[in-house]
């Protein structure tokens, strides 16, 4: 019964009621005794205070149920009207006509990216023309809004931003700064300092503020024996706070490669003891398939350039040694059909078997081309009528 508010309204009605009948009731005591008598004067008072009394002290339940309404955090709306809807939110009570209104316009919304500001006072007077009494509306929180135009279009408030450009520079700058950080980590890890192939994968949206060395503050992560994929945690400074970063990076040991033990000379022949194993340096633009990483097959070669200590041979470095000199006299041997002359003629170059230079005969002074065939033997291609070498 308490919940029910027509039983405040009986109640009304019979103290509204109340009095008449005390005076009936005081009429017919006068009638009967000849004079008034003061207690239905006094039952009506005491009564009277008593209702009151109760009604004063009814709970708020008893009471028509509050609206409770409130501002919703940071309203948008898409379309040209502004619904109430768009601007309220409804904490507690329950009206029929209130879920109407809430899809009922309240006026034009503000242009595209524009804010409008809208008052508590603006929305409860629009809810009074409507028909809602104030008296059973009750306002909670902000007094004050403002409601901004978004797009019809795709909704980006949890649309994840990219950096629209990112040069390449940026990002070999950041994988170069984070690799090296790698390198140093790997160097405490073992107590060794190895030429370490680090190739680091670093998120393109944060290669702008890894690039930069004092953002770096930590490394972690990746497991021994540190080869192959591994996985390592970056500690960066980001807008004033520490950020853990994931990083993937691929490592790798640096090829082993022949390298000379000692200064070597040009067109010095090679031996064992000129050779040993060590790790490839990292150089720009170098090629491993061009070094030699097996000294058997360096022995016996003879160097066309200088060497020096702990320099990797490369293929360009070497070759078959020389086995003709310049203005040195060489046999020459000219094949016909199955016969075979030999003469002697002076070498005006020198190379190594298997190359091609160019000889003088003697006496006749004919030059030709031959090719070398061993230490001081050439061979050309025929004898002329005369008696002398050919071309």
């Amino acid at each position: 019964m308490n919940n029910n508010p027509n039983w405040l309204i009986a109640m009304q009605t019979i103290f509204r009621h109340l009095p008449s009948v005390f005076y009936a009731s005081r009429k017919r005591e006068t009638e009967r005794h000849g004079m008034p008598t003061r207690l239905p004067r006094v039952a009506l008072s005491l009564f009277g205070l008593a209702v009151i009394h109760v009604l004063c002290c009814l709970p708020p339940a008893c009471a028509a149920e509050q609206v409770v309404l409130r501002f919703v955090e940071s309203p948008r709306t898409s379309e040209h009207v502004v619904r109430l809807g768009d601007l309220v939110e409804v904490l507690a009570g329950n009206s029929p006509s209130l879920e109407q209104i809430m899809r009922l316009p309240l006026g034009p919304s503000p242009r595209e990216n524009s804010m409008q500001t809208w008052h508590s006072r603006d929305v409860l007077q629009h809810l009074e023309l409507r028909g809602l009494q104030p008296t059973s509306m009750r306002w909670s929180g902000a007094t004050q809004v403002e409601l901004q135009r978004v797009s019809a279009g795709p909704d980006t408030a949890d649309t994840t931003f990219e950096p629209a450009f990112v040069q390449a520079r940026t990002v070999e700058l950041a994988e170069k700064l984070v690799a090296q950080a790698i390198v140093e980590f790997l160097e405490l890890q073992t107590g060794e300092r190895t030429d370490w192939r680090i190739v680091a994968n670093v998120p393109t949206k944060l290669a702008d503020v890894i690039r930069i060395r004092r953002n770096i503050v930590g490394i972690g992560g990746g497991q021994a024996p540190w080869l192959g994929e591994q996985e390592f945690v970056l500690q960066i400074k980001d807008h004033g706070r520490i950020v853990n970063v994931p990083i993937a990076a691929h490592i790798d040991l640096p090829p082993m490669v022949v390298v000379a033990t000692r200064p070597l000379g040009r067109e010095q022949i090679i031996q064992a003891d000129m050779l040993e194993l060590a790790p490839l340096p990292q150089r720009a633009g170098e090629d491993p398939a061009n070094f030699y990483t097996d000294m058997e097959q360096l022995i016996g070669k003879q160097l066309k350039r200088s060497i020096s200590t702990g320099l990797p041979i490369s293929s360009a470095y070497v070759g078959a040694p020389t086995v003709i000199g310049r203005n040195e006299m060489v046999e020459v041997e000219s094949v016909s059909g199955g016969v075979t002359v030999r003469t002697m003629a002076r070498s005006l170059g020198s190379g190594a078997v298997g190359d091609l230079i160019d000889i003088e005969t003697v006496p006749s002074k004919h030059r030709m081309l031959a090719t070398i065939m061993g230490p001081l033997k050439v061979r050309v291609a025929a004898v002329s009528a005369r008696g002398g070498l050919e071309r």
